[in-house]
Parts: structure tokens; C-alpha cells; sequence
């Protein structure tokens, strides 16, 4: 049985190898647009009038941490803007950017997930286990508030929750990953978009992993993070004026 496997195992190991180095530059590529948004993602919360809800060292993190990954995706590619061009590009295609009709399902799940979530909290959410993130914004900062977290928060969370899961599954060839493992790194990710809002209490943690759950799920199943994206946007729309932003 052991030599039957054998043969399968070197296989998926050669794979892996030969992937590699590609793989090594499209996390490179990943850590850069994440460290951007995190960057940007402080900034805007040192706007007036938007409570200070995020450490000032994430601007400074974030800054240092692209300018450090840029000369690092510099050094692998030997220098190349051409090679440099190309794993931008091909980033886009195995986030599923190139597929921009996934959206409208996105906004189906997204709105699954408001009557999913609303109707969970109707028949479960345990009283004072929240906490509003919208609490001490003053009418003036509502609407920046709202592009905050739409317009940051959301791609920063789908390119480090469901961005790192649909990049890893579909670099590994299909024998080495198959639909078990898909669905074991669809909780995982899940579970730890819980953990990451737990600090506005334990409901919102687990509201937040079953959100995690379907935005996941969208993008999965479309194979494109714009699902995910619009899912997830749809969610904080309708919630902030509910004062439950996921």
C-alpha cells in the first residue's frame, strides 16, 4: 500500500516544487496590497471626528512593510520590471479580478448573510454582547465612516480572509487539494475572520464567522475575490446603519 502511494506523493511534491518559486512571488505580490490597505486603513482612522479605533503604528507598519516587500519582489525577479509586470497580472487572474460578472452573486450572498445573520442575532445574540464600532461618530464623520468601512476595510479583510484562501487552493494542483481540503480552509478561514472581531464582543465574533463562511463560499464557488468583495460590501452597507459592521 506504502509504494502504491509512493509514486502520488513524489508527484505532488515535484508539482509543489515546480511552483514554487511562482508562488513565493505571488505571496510577495498578496503582502503588498495587504500592507497598502493596512497602511491606508490607519490613515483613515486618524480622520476627525472617526473614533480611534486602530493603533497609529499601523500607517507606519504598513509603509515600511511595502517599501520592504517591493525591494524584496525586486530582488527575486533579479531586477525584471517585465517579471515584476507579469506576477501583478497574473495575482489578478488567481484572485479572479479578471472576472468581474461574479459581482451580481456576490450581491446574492451578501444579501443571504444580512438574513442570515439578523435572524441568528433575532433568536440568539446573548443581551450587552456587542460592541458598536460606530459608537462617539459624530453625524458629520457618518458618511466617511461608511466609505472607511466599505471602501477599506473590505479589501483589506478579502485579501487577507478569503484572498489567501482562494490564491493557496488554486495554487496547488488538484490531487495535492481537493474539495475536503477547499472546505477545511473555508471554516479555518472563517474562524479566524471571527477571532479578528472579537474585540466588539463574542457575538460579533460569531456572527462574524458565519458572514466569513458565506463571503467565503461566494468566492469559492465564482472562483473570484469580487464576489467576496461585493458580498461583504452589500453586508456593511445594510449593517453600519444597524451598528453591526462585519
Amino acid at each position: 500500500m506504502t509504494g502504491d502511494r509512493l509514486p502520488w506523493f513524489r508527484g505532488v511534491l515535484r508539482a509543489l516544487s515546480a511552483r514554487l518559486p511562482a508562488f513565493l512571488r505571488g505571496v510577495l505580490v498578496l503582502a503588498v496590497i495587504f500592507f497598502a490597505a493596512v497602511a491606508l486603513r490607519g490613515l483613515a482612522f486618524r480622520a476627525p471626528g472617526v473614533p480611534d479605533l486602530e493603533p497609529s503604528s499601523l500607517v507606519w507598519i504598513g509603509v515600511a512593510a511595502v517599501v520592504w516587500l517591493l525591494l524584496m519582489h525586486v530582488v527575486v525577479v533579479r531586477g525584471s520590471r517585465r517579471q515584476m509586470g507579469r506576477d501583478w497580472a497574473d495575482m489578478a487572474v488567481r484572485l479572479g479580478l479578471d472576472r468581474p460578472r461574479a459581482i451580481p452573486m456576490g450581491f446574492v450572498f451578501g444579501i443571504a448573510t444580512v438574513v442570515i445573520v439578523v435572524a441568528a442575532s433575532a433568536l440568539a445574540q446573548p443581551p450587552g454582547s456587542t460592541s458598536d464600532p460606530r459608537d462617539g461618530i459624530s453625524t458629520a464623520a457618518a458618511i466617511p465612516a461608511l466609505v472607511l468601512f466599505v471602501v477599506l476595510a473590505v479589501p483589506v479583510e478579502e485579501v487577507m480572509f478569503r484572498g489567501l484562501l482562494l490564491l493557496g487552493w488554486r495554487q496547488l494542483p488538484a490531487t495535492a487539494l481537493g474539495w475536503t481540503s477547499r472546505i477545511g480552509l473555508l471554516v479555518l478561514s472563517s474562524v479566524v475572520f471571527g477571532l479578528w472581531h472579537a474585540g466588539y464582543g463574542s457575538w460579533s465574533a460569531v456572527s462574524a464567522a458565519v458572514a466569513g463562511l458565506l463571503y467565503g463560499t461566494a468566492g469559492v464557488v465564482t472562483r473570484s475575490l469580487w464576489a467576496s468583495i461585493a458580498a461583504h460590501t452589500v453586508y456593511n452597507v445594510i449593517a453600519f446603519t444597524a451598528g453591526a459592521v462585519l
